[in-house]
């Protein structure tokens, strides 16, 4: 595997180029088109999947991600956005082609993925096949699908205390992301029917329908009067990998379709190796390199942002992958806030434990949900900070996670001298057993897949409340474990047979080795997080009992959900994450306000 960014215009376009094992490689290469936004956060890791399938049946294979999304150059505000997107998928077969000597690319794209490539197709890139899986007919059609499922996510959002700031004019919100209004503009302009394929050097087209959503005729017929071959398939298994992170499945079925539609091509001597082109990003007062690290036999990928002022500072940050969401983070936010702290003097790592992203080891579920909290995960957290240590002399640091990754954040520093501050942003839980697995699903309780269905007139509303494929168990079951704890506690009916383990001994002792070595530490949740509540049971008080007693900081920020939407949300939590590190020394000296235990106050974010 060999991470690069690509030219394409004015933005660099972040690669991952799979390559065939030696003796296996063809003259065909395929690049890979994901979804836009929260739909590209869920499929990631199953198209990575389908990278090392093709890349294993000899064909190398290129991943990239759009501009403006993931480790790529950009903002959702910069002009034009619509047309860079288009131009990336050019420029992405060229370099396949370049790196690879490949005779022919070929496209495989992905519901507003496949009709980027299919626009780019049509004005001329080089490539000679295309597959379009539930390709978005219009921009219109994917524009009324993303603002559907906009009110439908904002409906569970917890209500704020005060009237939120308002978007810029024209632009939305779509789960986390921001769509400007002239991409609104531009993508609403978007049909495919109309498309024109004079200058396309395309040869076949696979147009794959869904379970549910045949190949639009009118589509069909203009590849076909175009004189290119047109195939039609049902490719099962779309919703699943699009529906949420937690729960992304591979469909092995419809990627085994793909791979015996897609030329094998002719055997070359591709030798695989790459020739550094490309191998880093430099941005205004920072650069950027791909790392990849070995866990005990598994590999793990991260991105080095690395201040190039000099004046740096020397405590670094490690941002561990935040449940099964990539080192991007949560909404890109962890790119966004590595970036803009490297213009502040602050370097950083972004990590993918084993499972996450583009690291090595089994793919994510709810059902294998432990393995993020398992002790891998914190020694992957470890070899993170080794590499740093070993690599850029760096002594002292800084952890900063969400979720899982505040959890491998809490027990690197109550392990570690060197880790001087820790940032835990909704942790679910701080330690792990079977038993909280149903705390930490209580986000994904209506499947994404089933508001689809309800869309499409497939299930009525009732149906959604009914059989959220065992959330609404889940939550009872959940409900009834807290119920019965507690009577174990007290000794009342109920206490029986629960196997739960109470961990407040083991969170009390841990705190207070923290507290002990001087690592500043702050809570950051979510009004309402469920891991707000797992805190308070396990310290038998509120929460404050970590301002009191640990010296901690606590921040809780009202109408925040718990990956920080809307919008406006994310800004406080950079605001209040920032403000931690600063206290704790890393952008510079301790402020005034940080201090020892007892002294520091609990702030309410509204």
């Amino acid at each position: 595997m060999e991470a690069f960014w690509i030219d394409s215009g004015d933005a660099r376009v972040f690669g991952m180029l799979h390559e065939p094992p030696a003796g296996r490689a063809a003259d065909s290469a395929v690049v890979l088109c994901p979804p836009l936004g929260y739909q590209g956060v869920c499929s990631y890791r199953p198209l990575r999947a389908l990278a090392l399938e093709l890349a294993a049946s000899g064909r190398p294979t290129l991943r990239f991600d759009w501009p403006a999304s993931g480790e790529s150059t950009g903002s959702e505000r910069v002009p034009a956005l619509v047309a860079r997107w288009v131009a990336a998928v050019a420029a992405a077969a060229d370099e396949a082609r370049r790196r690879t000597g490949a005779q022919q690319v070929a496209l495989v794209g992905v519901k507003i993925g496949a009709t980027l490539a299919a626009m780019a197709a049509a004005k001329g890139a080089n490539v000679s096949e295309l597959v379009l899986w539930a390709p978005a007919l219009s921009g219109k059609a994917y524009m009324r699908e993303t603002r559907a499922f906009q009110r439908l996510a904002a409906r569970t959002y917890p209500r704020s205390a005060s009237a939120p700031p308002a978007l810029p004019e024209g632009a939305e919100e779509a789960s986390g992301f921001l769509i400007s209004a002239e991409t609104v503009r531009d993508l609403i302009a978007v049909d495919l029917t109309e498309l024109r394929w004079a200058e396309s050097r395309v040869q076949r087209v696979l147009v794959a329908g869904t379970e549910t959503v045949a190949p639009d005729e009118a589509l069909l017929g203009a590849l076909s009067s175009s004189g290119i071959q047109v195939d039609v398939a049902t490719l099962p298994g779309v919703d699943g990998m699009l529906e949420d992170p937690n729960t992304s499945k591979v469909p092995a079925d419809a990627f085994g379709s793909i791979l015996s539609w897609l030329s094998v091509g002719e055997p070359t001597e591709r030798s695989g190796a790459g020739d550094g082109r490309g191998c880093s990003l430099t941005g205004k007062g920072w650069t950027e390199t791909v790392v990849q690290l070995d866990s005990h036999g598994t590999s793990l990928v991260g991105t080095v942002t690395r201040a190039t002022m000099p004046d740096a500072g020397t405590t670094w940050v490690l941002l561990p992958s935040a449940g099964p969401v990539r080192r991007m983070g949560p909404n890109r936010l962890w790119t966004r806030f590595a970036r803009a702290w490297a213009t502040r003097g602050v370097s950083s790592l972004r990590l993918d434990i084993r499972g996450v992203g583009d690291s090595g080891g089994p793919d994510g579920s709810n059902e294998h949900v432990e393995r993020l909290y398992s002790p891998e995960s914190i020694d992957d957290v470890a070899v993170g900070i080794e590499y740093l240590r070993d690599h850029v002399g760096a002594s002292r640091f800084a952890v900063v996670g969400l979720c899982s990754g505040a959890f491998a954040g809490f027990h690197t520093a109550a392990r570690r001298e060197d880790v001087v501050a820790a940032v835990l942003v909704n942790p679910q839980v701080l330690f792990w057993d079977t038993n909280e697995r149903d705390l930490t699903q209580w986000a994904h309780m209506v499947r994404r897949s089933q508001w689809r269905r309800l869309l499409s007139g497939q299930l009525t509303a009732g149906g959604v409340l009914r059989a959220p494929r065992g959330g609404w168990r889940a939550l009872v079951a959940a409900h009834q474990r807290r119920r019965q704890m507690a009577a174990r506690r007290l000794g009342g009916p109920g206490a029986e047979g629960v196997p739960e383990r109470d961990h407040g001994e083991a969170v009390v002792d841990a705190l207070g080795r923290i507290a002990e070595s001087g690592t500043a530490l702050a809570f950051v949740y979510s009004l309402g997080d469920p891991g707000l509540t797992y805190l308070e049971r396990q310290l038998r008080d509120s929460a404050g009992t970590v301002t009191r007693k640990f010296g901690a900081s606590l921040d809780i920020v009202n109408g925040a959900d718990h990956t920080f939407r809307p919008l406006w949300t994310q800004d406080r939590l950079q605001m209040i994450v920032e403000g931690a590190l600063e206290r704790a020394g890393v952008f510079g000296a301790p402020s005034e306000t940080s201090g020892a235990a007892g002294e520091q106050v609990t702030r309410k974010a509204s």
